[in-house]
């Protein structure tokens, strides 16, 4: 018995090794993939922010190689917008922004998080700041997985999701090109935590995964995910203009045990008057739904006229945590007070089109691998390596 433990404890520690290896490991050798950089927009609208760098550093100004300031270390330090530019502690940049490199492998920390790679500190025209962490894709995705799927998930699931984020995070890049960045650290693109947020199981997923991306007919595509779907997902046309085979949903039997599966709200009429901006509701009724079952369109009851109103923009105005989804059933009643209130009944959380991350789950348990959850997810995808392209 004492020997059973005793390899049991080897090859658990052994394990261990191996994937804190996967976690600060270079990319192998056999491989020419250059992981590429994505800007990430870490911070939006401050008044101030605190900063502090461990390591050597330079800071620069945007789009220049000259070095403005060079220095072995940033005690934690006051970030605030000036007329002027930008000030850092009692350093004054006339600059509209500054970019801050380390010279080491160190992090940069912001607030109460860490982030590799660089960060531009941007000064806005309404005097915010704006940060935007450059960081190459593999170590945005160990920042990302983590707040994506449970780290303690089978393997196939944070495998296919590394997939999957890394794809989508790859397409915004070519669409956003000429903007300030090229995601949101947020649901409105994939929550990212930085360097705080990065796990052994999670990184080893994204090590295991390097450089995979899926396409189809050839080309990148957004690679759409959700928490559940809570039976089929949904046609991305319906939602954005993206009209492709893998984003048109198919048929989920595998995401019941989601905790998220069911959901109810009930919530004032003047609340929703509030928030949507249209007075002396009486009724909400849901008019058109997509082939998943999800509703598309709804019309608003008010004294005098009918209001035509998108679920999706329905959902967004009150917030995606309240309204989980737009498959639901909705009835206008009156409380004992003669209040009115929208009684809504609904399956399912988030937008629904692409990977269902809890039938991800329900595959893996069912012992299916990561690229087989995906081809189920996008039908006719492929899975490759990223060229640039």
């Amino acid at each position: 018995m004492m020997r059973k433990i005793i390899g049991f404890i080897f090859i658990v520690g052994a394990t261990l090794v191996v994937a804190q290896i996967g976690q600060v490991q270079a990319l192998p050798a056999q491989t020419a993939y250059k992981a590429p950089i994505v800007r990430v927009a870490v911070i939006k609208d401050a008044k101030q922010l605190t900063l502090t760098v461990k390591s050597g550093f330079n800071i620069l100004p945007l789009e220049m190689d000259e070095v403005l300031y060079s220095e072995n270390l940033l005690k934690s330090s006051l970030v605030v917008p000036t007329n002027w530019g930008i000030k850092i502690a009692d350093m004054d940049f006339k600059l509209y922004g500054i970019r801050i490199v380390p010279l080491t492998d160190s992090a940069i920390h912001i607030n109460d998080r860490s982030f590799r790679g660089e960060v531009d500190i941007i000064r806005q025209k309404n005097e915010t700041l704006l940060v935007v962490n450059h960081i190459n894709v593999e170590d945005y995705l160990r920042g990302v997985l983590y707040h994506e799927v449970s780290h303690w998930w089978p393997r196939a699931v944070l495998e296919a999701q590394a997939i999957a984020s890394r794809t989508f995070a790859l397409y915004q890049v070519g669409v956003n090109k000429n903007k300030d960045y090229d995601l949101e650290c947020s649901v409105l693109s994939q929550v990212y935590g930085g360097a705080t947020s990065e796990k052994i199981r999670t990184n080893d997923a994204v090590y295991k995964t390097i450089g995979k991306i899926l396409t189809y007919k050839g080309s990148i595509f957004p690679a759409y995910f959700h928490a559940t779907c809570a039976g089929h997902t949904e046609d991305a046309a319906i939602l954005w203009k993206t009209n492709i085979q893998p984003l048109k949903g198919v048929i989920c039997g595998f995401c019941k045990q989601s905790p998220h599966f069911y959901w109810k709200r009930s919530i004032a009429m003047s609340d929703i008057e509030n928030t949507l901006g249209i007075k002396n509701i009486k009724d909400i009724i849901a008019t058109n739904r997509s082939s998943s079952g999800r509703v598309v369109d709804m019309l608003i009851r008010t004294n005098n006229d009918m209001v035509s109103y998108s679920a999706k923009d329905f959902r967004q105005k009150l917030g995606g945590n309240v309204i989980k989804s737009t498959m639901f059933k909705i009835r206008v009643d009156k409380n004992y007070s003669g209040k009115l209130f929208a009684n809504i009944e609904g399956v399912g959380w988030g937008h629904g089109v692409g990977m269902c991350q809890w039938g991800a789950f329900g595959m893996a348990r069912r012992n299916y691998n990561a690229e087989k959850i995906l081809k189920y997810y996008y039908p006719g995808v492929d899975i490759e390596m990223y060229n640039g392209q």
